[in-house]
């Protein structure tokens, strides 16, 4: 699920997707509309997020990005949709960090391979093409 908060952390929506690690297509999404963030207590409720350098926000295309395991996620909140992008195709086994290119879109994301050696990969804004990689001397 995404959440949608104001700064004050009142919640403005949500919206759920399913994730099915044996499907690497689009994924669509249904919009729950708008929901109290506050618990029984009165507390402001905001989940755990992710490790920063795993998600990222296009602020300019309000698009939230993130890896998980072998998955680069891109959920569009304007069309309420995901889509995912599996690295495996590529010869890659762990996605661990991602970043935008902002005047673009796409997204820059650190990957490694089965030799664990580290590779930065371009994945087209709208998640679906994969635009080239460049190999990390570490």
């Amino acid at each position: 699920s995404i959440f949608y908060y104001k700064k004050d952390g009142t919640l403005l929506s949500t919206f759920s997707f399913n994730r099915d690690d044996t499907d690497v297509s689009s994924s669509s999404s249904s919009f729950e509309g708008t929901m109290s963030s506050s618990s029984s207590s009165g507390d402001i409720i905001i989940p755990t997020l992710p490790s920063t350098r795993s998600i990222a926000f296009d602020h300019v295309r309000s698009r939230v990005w993130w890896v998980d395991g072998i998955r680069i996620y891109m959920a569009d909140i304007r069309n309420k949709q995901v889509q995912t992008y599996d690295i495996r195709d590529d010869g890659y086994t762990e996605a661990l960090s991602v970043n935008i290119e902002f005047s673009s879109g796409n997204a820059l994301v650190v990957v490694k391979n089965v030799h664990d050696d580290s590779f930065l990969i371009q994945i087209n804004r709208d998640c679906g093409v994969f635009l080239g990689s460049a190999y990390i001397q570490g």
